[in-house]
């Protein structure tokens, strides 16, 4: 089972992270993705296989999807794994919510965001 951090833990370890310099940033996300790698390879946990599958296809850390980064790339990222968990894993929208520190509303608008923009996709193709 993967251990789901509050925003306060989150947030605490992003103050933490940027106490550290950069170099101590990476060795932090390291540790945690390590901590989430060996989680994944127990076989027992589908959210942090979700996580760690966007993160390779993406390049952005499961770390930084759980965390409060709005660079677009961070934020494609997110939202394609709160789409995962929602449609692959079959996830409710609190507890994608839970898993991606956030809360049900923001995985709504996400979803919906993606929706729109696929549409758009398909309307310019015809």
């Amino acid at each position: 089972m993967i251990a789901i951090l509050t925003a306060t833990q989150v947030t605490r370890l992003g103050e933490l992270a940027e106490s550290l310099g950069v170099d101590g940033e990476r060795m932090l996300h390291r540790v945690i993705d390590a901590g989430l790698a060996a989680i994944v390879a127990r076989g027992t946990d589908r959210v942090g296989r979700t996580l760690r599958a966007v993160a390779r296809n993406t390049g952005v850390s499961v770390t930084s999807m759980r965390g409060h980064g709005r660079s677009p790339k961070v934020v494609r990222a997110r939202h394609e794994a709160m789409r995962r968990l929602r449609y692959d894993v079959g996830m409710s929208l609190p507890e994608i919510g839970r898993a991606m520190c956030r809360d049900h509303t923001t995985v709504l608008a996400a979803l919906r965001k993606l929706e729109t923009a696929e549409e758009a996709r398909r309307d310019a193709a015809e």
